[in-house]
């Protein structure tokens, strides 16, 4: 399956926020608009924060409610572990990006699914000469791999990780992935993937290393790779808060093209001398 010139496109970008990330987003969803062109941009959010996030989010997303995309799959994994697991929330929304990825896979172009608590910092091209790009980290997380087996019978076959906030995926790839899983199990994809993951576990399934792994044992000749010093994940310890990017974003975008704001990341536990001379000169001249 080759790509055409039909799949380097980003028609529709998708993300997914709570409310506990609502400032975050306040400010990475302008930099999506000013850097991330496509055709669709999307805001899925819990049903009882619609009204709020259509207030604080540019007019250019359609901001939808999460049941529109798994239903009471949130409900079902609270009810069927009893509410002990606290990272369920990041389960679903993993859940959700696969099925914004699956209402899509039959359009033209490519789809990005983007974390919401990250801002892209430049102009980002995700293909080159025919070829996708992917960015990467040195994360290396054997839970994942293990649902992973269990689902494609696929072990890692690169040393980079596709865990980097943002996955752009060529709709007849997304395509190919769940006709595999669906044809494979003869069951609904999140029927298969919820009955694969061990929800107990803290971190057993990542939806950015699963595709990825798929694509590339499908498509690795047609795949590119940008390293995780292209980004930055420790937002919150480079630069004290989202905020700070309306006076920094210059800068820090000569290095990196996005810059993630996790929560566990604590302001300023770390950052570069020069970063914090040039907030100083900003701020005091």
């Amino acid at each position: 399956m080759d790509t055409s010139d039909k799949l380097l496109r980003i028609n529709a970008l998708c993300t997914v926020c709570s409310i506990q990330d609502l400032k975050t987003w306040q400010i990475s969803s302008l930099f999506l608009l000013k850097y991330l062109e496509c055709d669709s941009y999307t805001l899925i959010v819990p049903k009882e924060d619609i009204s709020t996030f259509i207030k604080k989010t540019p007019s250019e997303f359609t901001v939808l409610p999460e049941e529109d995309f798994v239903g009471d799959l949130g409900m079902q994994l609270r009810i069927r572990h009893k509410g002990l697991n606290i990272r369920t929330g990041w389960y679903l929304q993993q859940f959700i990006k696969l099925s914004f990825l699956y209402r899509e896979r039959f359009s033209e172009g490519s789809s990005l699914i983007w974390d919401a608590d990250t801002a892209p910092l430049k102009k980002i091209n995700f293909f080159d000469n025919g070829k996708v790009f992917f960015y990467s980290s040195s994360e290396y997380h054997e839970p994942y791999f293990e649902t992973i087996y269990k689902l494609l019978q696929l072990r890692k076959e690169i040393i980079p990780s596709f865990v980097a906030q943002c996955m752009a995926c060529p709709n007849l790839w997304t395509l190919d992935f769940f006709n595999h899983l669906e044809i494979s199990f003869e069951k609904n994809w999140i029927e298969i993937i919820s009955e694969s993951v061990n929800f107990k576990e803290q971190s057993y399934f990542s939806e950015y290393e699963t595709l990825g792994t798929y694509f590339y044992s499908k498509f690795s000749k047609q795949m590119l790779f940008k390293s995780s010093t292209n980004w930055q994940r420790h937002g919150n310890g480079l630069i004290g808060r989202p905020y700070n990017l309306k006076f920094i974003s210059w800068l820090l975008s000569a290095k990196y093209d996005f810059i993630a704001f996790e929560k566990w990341d604590k302001s300023f536990s770390f950052y570069k001398p020069y970063i914090q001379n040039k907030i100083r000169n900003i701020f005091y001249g």
